[in-house]
């Protein structure tokens, strides 16, 4: 891959992480001042809590987009094809490389609030 196109790849997942990342510190706000008691270690365990929900909700979507075989074990290309075995393997790849692409921008997106409310935690109490 070349640099144009990583750079492209780059932009359009930080155009999606950050509203979704602001999004979610927006939801631990507003779960953190409906639950009434403020103290630094509720708002720690709801970023936790939020964050860790985010990378569970990404692992539940990447094991269910493996559509070749449905395995993780047995990964070749799918042989109901009218296309020649190197397309229908150039197309299982970008299918497989899409979906850990998936994966790891669900654990960033996730992560950071996790982050987030370890840091809080730790720096505050």
């Amino acid at each position: 891959m070349d640099d144009e196109k990583k750079s492209n790849l780059y932009k359009k997942y930080l155009k999606w992480l950050i509203p979704l990342d602001l999004t979610l510190f927006l939801i631990i706000g507003l779960i953190w001042w409906l639950t009434g008691e403020h103290t630094i270690r509720q708002l720690s365990d709801i970023s936790f809590f939020v964050g860790a929900s985010t990378m569970m909700a990404g692992f539940l979507v990447y094991a269910g987009t493996r559509q070749s075989t449905g395995n993780f074990r047995y990964q070749f290309a799918n042989t109901a094809s009218d296309a020649d075995m190197h397309k229908r393997i150039n197309q299982d790849w970008k299918e497989r490389f899409a979906n850990e692409a998936l994966i790891l921008f669900f654990i960033i997106l996730g992560g950071i609030p996790l982050i987030t409310g370890i840091l809080i935690y730790q720096i505050f109490t």
